[in-house]
């Protein structure tokens, strides 16, 4: 919120006679993030009452004064050591990472570092505001086991079926997207398809170099001009490309 909303809010609240002590500690008890207040060298010296819910804390004067880094674990740890460094030179931080709370759950947060300055514009102290997404970090992570899992499926099966399509006793090629990019081919030909001279490394089920990714019928023409390809009969449509088996 820009200063000169906050001031014009400050100034309604005391017409109406409303105690800014009073809608300060209001908004610390409602907000569920985990607000902290930090001295420069980044030691806890307060937490709102809706961070000691989320951070599960029973009793704050057992952490009081302790450093806050060392509540990350891993990469986060060193990520809080630097936001703090930011934030005492008067610029603000921002990060990810895990920490327990005082139980030993573990959460997933969204972490700024603030500095708090006085009169003169210099940093005093500093506001951590910790946001807990614990629940669409684990949402993101599944998403990739998932991605990961089908991934490995389909390299499974491609396996199986390579072997199928290069053994054919007919003329079969797989071809990709609109413009037919030719990719495979199996290794027999039939005697009435089979192109000879420079056309018969088909026979190998590889692309040779100077043909890959070009469309097939600019690969082939001679299978093409003999009537042996027909339309195919079913396209497998996937969400990055269109396989046409001939």
């Amino acid at each position: 919120m820009p200063a000169s909303s906050i001031r014009t809010l400050a100034a309604a609240l005391y017409g109406d006679h409303v105690s800014t002590l009073a809608l300060l500690e209001a908004v610390l008890s409602a907000s569920d993030d985990c607000i902290k207040i930090l001295d420069l060298d980044g030691r806890l010296l307060f937490i709102s009452e809706g961070g000691k819910r989320v951070m599960e804390v029973d009793d704050f004067d057992a952490l009081k004064g302790s450093p806050w880094p060392g509540f990350w674990a891993d990469e986060g740890n060193a990520a809080g050591r630097n936001a703090i460094e930011t934030a005492a030179a008067g610029r603000s931080a921002r990060f990810r990472g895990s920490a327990n709370t005082a139980r030993g759950n573990q959460r997933f947060w969204d972490v700024q570092v603030l500095p708090l300055h006085d009169r003169d514009g210099k940093p005093t102290h500093l506001l951590s505001i910790s946001r807990d997404i614990s629940e669409a970090h684990a949402a993101r992570a599944e998403v990739e086991k998932l991605l990961a899992a089908e991934k490995e499926a389909a390299k499974a099966e491609a396996d199986t079926l390579r072997p199928m399509l290069l053994d054919a006793p007919s003329f079969m090629c797989v071809l990709d997207g609109p413009d037919h990019v030719f990719k495979l081919t199996n290794r027999a030909l039939s005697p009435t398809s089979r192109p000879s001279g420079p056309d018969r490394s088909f026979r190998t089920g590889r692309v040779p170099g100077n043909r890959r990714e070009r469309p097939f019928r600019s690969v082939g023409p001679g299978l093409c001009d003999r009537g042996t390809v027909h339309r195919p009969q079913r396209e497998l449509r996937g969400p990055a490309q269109t396989r046409r088996p001939l």
